[in-house]
């Protein structure tokens, strides 16, 4: 009987994860799984950590890898973004660290680009990271300086062309308006 290679590839996966995990079964993979987080926890600051990394360091394939984690209540991609945001949230609140930008500590926690890092912090928190700087009343904007009331337009003339409102609210004279239609 001829077995297709993508079965033989998935048990060999299987088995590959099967053997690590030691004589204890079950054990031994809990032993292994602690280990690879422990290897994240050690290299959270390095933008460059991902599943192809833990694998090879681990001598295993990135599917052996996911096979393993498949059981956990997370996957490993969401466990380094879950931890390093953890980082940058403690580091946030730190006054200690307040000397250093948003930017400078996403970085310091592996995130590249700072957009990135403020849309996953708002997804994970649902407040932007600069709300969490030591000074800050939570849920409150910061400080702004009053805001200068509008000077009223003068009415219009008895000669002025009729007036029309525009799409932002702005008046344009009628004729112009016309002017645009065509």
């Amino acid at each position: 009987m001829l077995v297709p290679p993508e079965l033989l590839h998935e048990v060999m996966c299987v088995l590959a994860v099967s053997s690590r995990a030691g004589p204890r079964g079950p054990g031994g993979r809990a032993e292994l799984v602690e280990r690879i987080s422990a290897f994240i926890d050690r290299r959270l600051g390095d933008p460059a950590l991902g599943p192809g990394g833990i694998a090879a360091h681990h001598h295993m394939s990135v599917r052996s890898l996911h096979l393993l984690f498949r059981g956990q209540p997370e996957t490993v991609s969401a466990m380094i973004r879950r931890r390093r945001l953890e980082r940058c949230r403690a580091d946030l609140a730190d006054p200690r660290q307040r000397s250093r930008t948003i930017t400078e500590i996403a970085a310091r926690w592996g995130f590249r680009h700072p957009a990135q890092f403020s849309r996953a912090f708002r997804a994970a928190y649902g407040t932007a990271p600069r709300e969490l700087r030591p000074g800050r009343t939570a849920g409150r904007p910061p400080a702004r300086s009053p805001a200068v009331p509008p000077t009223p337009s003068p009415e219009p003339s008895r000669d002025s062309p009729p007036v029309v409102p525009g799409r932002t609210g702005a008046q344009m004279p009628a004729d112009a308006i016309s002017m645009m239609d065509r």
